[in-house]
């Protein structure tokens, strides 16, 4: 369908497409402190008090949610893997199941709360030392 109205569909999908994988690597942006992020106010505040702030927010907003996306994210995984859930036809005969790709939800979200571990920890070490670690 692509390749067979490349006057419509091209200019318009290919963009698109290769511009998904610069989404796929976006948790390396948090670590750096580069993420979105209201700084109208936290910028000008002291090392301290950034690290009061990310101390405080972690354990009521982060990990909260974290945890809820880990809990279902697992929970959808097993009921795959117990209906043994498969996924579209492939060619040559050839089956997938879906808990293998549903697997992603689970591992992420561990791997983003052993990411917020660590910057929590930093925080914490920003309120006791006055400078970011």
């Amino acid at each position: 369908m692509l390749f067979q109205c490349p006057n419509y569909l091209g200019p318009f999908y290919i963009p698109y497409a290769y511009r998904e994988h610069d989404h796929a690597w976006g948790g390396l942006y948090p670590v750096k402190k580069k993420h979105v992020r209201t700084d109208i106010f936290y910028e000008r505040f002291t090392v301290r008090w950034q690290g009061i702030i990310d101390a405080t927010l972690y354990p009521l907003i982060f990990f909260p949610g974290m945890v809820f996306f880990l809990i279902k994210g697992w929970d959808m995984t097993y009921h795959s893997y117990t209906l043994g859930e498969k996924m579209g036809a492939f060619p040559f005969g050839l089956t997938f199941y879906a808990y293998y790709l549903k697997m992603a939800i689970p591992v992420g979200t561990a791997l983003l709360l052993v990411q917020g571990v660590s910057e929590f920890l930093k925080s914490l070490y920003a309120v006791w030392r006055g400078k970011w670690l």
